[in-house]
């Protein structure tokens, strides 16, 4: 049986090994032999490992943009407009809702959007059978055609990251709405490359969305913008949380519930890919405008 050694053996052993040494050292190797000894018996530790221990584990590199190497950088979205306050202070309220929101109290959401009792519960679903009427595959982006005012305007991207709805001034024109007031704006956009867009104004126009009994019309604030564009304008997400509408680019659709039925816009994949051409070709909506909106008088 293995007899086990108590703290005075202990104190023992290490005077005996100190005797060694010091008879070690006076015989020729035989000092550095059983140093080595007993560093394989892990009876003390070699003064190499012990500075590695005492020194202090340095910071991890970092790099330009100041996360540590290695690690994903944070990328953010597209984001400006007045839709969350048109002030410092409010938009910084607006933060603090769903910093302190925890998810789990129940929301009273018919101060927010119109609800429609027979339509609350009825899933919006896309079908394969419904992609089959697009070339595929694709990427193309949703270009739809609605109805702004007494205009019929085509060439209106759909955009779920953008946070503002935004018409451009050129299309604006063209609806004719008799020489119509902006209201001053102070939020500015800013794009990918974090360059800054300011707005000439928001101007609160009627927007209807679907066909016959299945449509709804909401009152969209559309920041004006005069910059050249594809696009006659832009809906964000505003518009589409109003609406409570759900989009799919793979079936280059959109779907929301209305009193009656679930209201369906079908993108033009035609529209969206002449877009596309124009655009990276550095055309403007100045070329080919005439065929861009139908108005109508209602």
């Amino acid at each position: 049986m293995r007899n086990r050694r108590g703290p005075a053996q202990a104190g023992t052993s290490t005077l005996e090994g100190k005797r060694k040494v010091e008879e070690g050292a006076k015989g020729s190797g035989q000092l550095r032999e059983f140093v080595e000894r007993v560093i394989a018996e892990r009876r003390i530790t070699p003064p190499m490992v012990q500075q590695q221990q005492q020194q202090p584990i340095p910071p991890a590199p970092l790099a330009e943009n100041n996360n540590p190497v290695g690690e994903l950088n944070d990328v953010r979205t597209i984001f400006g407009g007045p839709e969350t306050g048109d002030s410092s202070r409010a938009r910084k309220s607006y933060a603090r809702e769903a910093k302190d929101f925890d998810g789990a109290q129940y929301v009273n959401m018919t101060e927010h959007i119109a609800k429609f009792s027979k339509m609350e519960n009825v899933a919006i679903t896309f079908t394969e059978e419904e992609a089959k009427k697009l070339l595929h595959p694709h990427n193309d982006a949703l270009v739809i055609s609605l109805r702004i005012a007494n205009s019929r305007v085509h060439r209106i991207l759909v955009d779920n990251g953008s946070s503002a709805d935004i018409l451009f001034k050129s299309a604006l024109t063209r609806i004719n709405l008799g020489g119509a007031k902006l209201t001053p704006v102070l939020t500015p956009l800013y794009g990918f490359a974090g360059e800054c867009v300011r707005a000439e104004g928001v101007i609160t126009l009627p927007v209807t969305t679907g066909e016959d009994l299945a449509q709804i019309t909401r009152m969209v604030n559309f920041l004006v913008v005069d910059r050249p564009s594809v696009y006659n304008a832009i809906i964000g997400r505003p518009t589409l949380n109003a609406m409570r509408a759900v989009t799919s680019t793979y079936h280059l659709m959109m779907k929301f519930p209305t009193e009656n039925d679930i209201g369906v816009v079908v993108g033009s994949q035609k529209e969206a890919r002449i877009c596309y051409v124009n655009a990276t070709n550095g055309e403007s909506s100045a070329k080919g405008k005439e065929n861009s909106i139908r108005v109508k008088n209602m």
